[in-house]
């Protein structure tokens, strides 16, 4: 679940046990995230991309990938500054400092959930798109909205 109040949102985590066996978890984001757009449609339309959390080092970071293609390999880029270089008929919004690589679900679904690693950079934006495999999509790709964090 969700709760959104003002610019702060709770994620509710009903299997997490960080409290012990069933205890089940909530953690509180900020929600200073800016949505950049240039997403590059596929199958299913352009994919959506959310994020929640901080860069701080070792705080807890939320990204939430929707509408992509279905079981497919994705990656998620993550750059300290923005490129806005075309990329397999779109826009690659960040640099490739770093790059996640995952599957999406069968309801082209991805969640990403952790703590920001004390060794990547966290006192300067940071900007996430994520590339799936896409059959149909232009040149076999989708790609979704790029969102950016200010620390």
């Amino acid at each position: 679940w969700v709760a959104l109040a003002g610019a702060t949102a709770v994620i509710g985590a009903m299997n997490a046990d960080d409290h012990g066996v069933q205890s089940g978890s909530a953690y509180a984001f900020a929600l200073n995230w800016n949505d950049l757009e240039s997403g590059l449609a596929g199958a299913a339309g352009v994919p959506s991309l959310l994020g929640a959390g901080s860069i701080a080092p070792g705080q807890r970071l939320w990204l939430s990938l929707s509408n992509a293609p279905p079981v497919s390999p994705t990656m998620i880029v993550i750059g300290a500054s923005a490129l806005y270089a075309p990329f397999q008929g779109g826009v690659m919004v960040p640099a490739t400092d770093r790059i996640v690589m995952s599957i999406t679900g069968t309801d082209g679904e991805l969640e990403l959930e952790g703590p920001w690693p004390k060794s990547w950079p966290s006192d300067v934006d940071q900007f996430f798109q994520a590339w799936s495999v896409d059959p149909t999509g232009p040149q076999g790709y989708a790609a979704s909205n790029a969102v950016s964090i200010s620390p």
